[in-house]
């Protein structure tokens, strides 16, 4: 099944959507050897696979969140248990030369653009070595290496027992830093 999807901001006849591909479940798990990132160019008549599991790193990935740019729509990013990806290129033909990155390590569950500035992002990262959610910020369009914290981590991602749960987060159009 259909686990997210994001609509191109300026084009209603292209959409895209990420699926598990676990034929035999009816639950969004890994996206297995037939599942991962599809795009239609014509309102979902058909589809196409434009991120599989060798461009997002195994086929038990896990797939939590897509999020496309309205200020660039050629960048699409995938949240994901294996990291954070990114193409630049999502609109590319043939599929094929579609390319993909991943720009930040660790289980992403959420990822949210400032509202002022796609160029900005936050991530909420499940961090493997210390066990712990933290909510990390690029002000570069999530380039590797320029990820950091914020300063002001909320209190209750060091409680160990949040480990297993998910954290998402928004960010205010109010105040966006």
């Amino acid at each position: 099944g259909c686990g997210w999807a994001v609509f191109h901001p300026s084009d209603y006849k292209t959409w895209y959507a990420s699926s598990s591909g676990n034929f035999a479940s009816t639950e969004s798990l890994w996206i297995g050897p037939t599942g991962g990132v599809f795009r239609t160019n014509d309102e979902g008549q058909t589809w196409e696979l434009i991120g599989d599991k060798n461009d997002l790193e195994s086929d038990y990935n896990i797939i939590y969140k897509m999020l496309i740019s309205e200020q660039d729509s050629l960048v699409l990013y995938v949240a994901s248990e294996k990291g954070l990806f990114r193409t630049r290129n999502c609109d590319a033909v043939p599929s094929s030369s579609i390319t993909w990155e991943k720009v930040l390590d660790g289980r992403i569950y959420d990822v949210e653009f400032r509202p002022d500035s796609d160029s900005i992002l936050y991530a909420v990262v499940y961090n493997y070595d210390t066990k712990q959610w933290m909510i990390q910020m690029s002000e570069n369009w999530g380039n590797q290496s320029t990820w950091y914290n914020i300063p002001a981590q909320p209190q209750s991602l060091t409680d160990s027992t949040i480990r297993h749960q998910h954290i998402t987060i928004e960010v205010s159009k109010a105040r966006p830093g």
